[in-house]
């Protein structure tokens, strides 16, 4: 069960068939922006956004190898932007668990927005049997 609001004890509860339901009249990329929706409003995904940009410029050996026509400080310039992107998504990640709902309930709204998208995916039912 999904409860919307955990704070108030007679806010409505529904079962995940329900949500599906109301997402089935919902066309895959109001679906699909939904999911994008929900991903961006989650701690976890900024918290892994940074991870991911500091381990790309933290992990390489040696940037002018890869860049050969790039200056040392125009390496340093990205680096630096890189560096300074991470430490804004991990306040972003910070203002959003401060602010946001428990995590449990994101992971719960994603699985039923997926099993949505699955649920509005045209079959291919000529190209089965061909193989």
């Amino acid at each position: 069960m999904i409860r919307f609001s955990t704070s108030d004890p007679y806010a409505p509860v529904f079962s995940r068939a329900d949500l599906v339901r109301v997402f089935w009249a919902a066309s895959r990329s109001e679906i699909t922006q939904c999911l994008h929706l929900l991903q961006e409003a989650d701690a976890r995904y900024w918290e892994r956004r940074a991870r991911d940009l500091e381990d790309a410029w933290t992990t390489r050996p040696d940037d002018a190898a890869i860049h050969p026509s790039a200056s040392p400080e125009s390496i340093d310039t990205h680096r630096d932007r890189a560096l300074t992107d991470v430490r804004n998504y991990r306040f972003h990640a910070h203002l959003l668990r401060q602010m946001g709902p428990e995590p449990r309930l994101f992971d719960d709204m994603y699985a039923v927005l997926s099993d949505a998208l699955v649920m509005t995916q045209p079959l291919d039912l000529e190209g089965r049997d061909a193989a």
